[in-house]
């Protein structure tokens, strides 16, 4: 019996962090006491793909992620022996990892998305929250749009997790410009008031 249990946390804890998952680590962070924060860093990266929640939730072979920063443009990159160009489309993905404290309080929180060139969705815990402008895969099929959105939510659990589809065909540099800005839907508020 205890080698049934021990499978089963195994599987669980593959479940709750794929491997090859990009994390972001915010368990210290406290809004209040700490203010706004950003989610920089190396995310998972799916060049020429857009991949949705159902696709990573399916168990079929999507290959190894490559590692791409959150606030980066992507053009002229050279990752591995693929040279990036500006455009082009490609999916972001990332868990959050948030404090125990922080969920329990259920406070509001707000993403700041600002200027992402072309168009994007964000899907947040598997359901699309943002869609900004029309992803496409090829000049003719996107609708660009720029500039700042801002979506609020209450996490339900310590684990979040984030997924960007994002094209650029419309202007020279692609991919996330600017931090993604995290905080309290207050503190975004004043922010954007500011």
């Amino acid at each position: 019996m205890p080698r049934i249990l021990s499978l089963f946390y195994s599987l669980c804890l593959i479940w709750s962090f794929p491997i090859q998952a990009a994390i972001l680590d915010l368990q210290s962070w406290e809004p209040v006491r700490d203010g706004t924060t950003t989610l920089s860093g190396n995310w998972d990266f799916y060049w020429g793909r857009l991949l949705q929640p159902v696709d990573f939730r399916s168990g079929r072979e999507l290959g190894v992620p490559m590692s791409f920063p959150i606030p980066g443009v992507w053009n002229k990159v050279q990752v591995g022996e693929i040279t990036l160009k500006a455009n082009h489309y490609a999916t972001y993905r990332a868990f959050l990892k948030l404090s125990e404290n922080l969920v329990n309080s259920r406070t509001p929180l707000s993403f700041e998305i600002s200027s992402v060139p072309g168009a994007y969705k964000l899907f947040l815990d598997g359901q699309l929250v943002v869609s900004f402008g029309t992803v496409g895969r090829s000049v003719g099929k996107e609708k660009p749009s720029i500039g700042t959105e801002v979506y609020t939510f209450v996490p339900k659990g310590t684990e979040v997790e984030l997924i960007f589809q994002v094209s650029s065909f419309h202007h020279r540099d692609g991919g996330i410009w600017w931090p993604i800005r995290l905080g309290t839907s207050s503190q975004i508020t004043r922010i954007r008031e500011i």
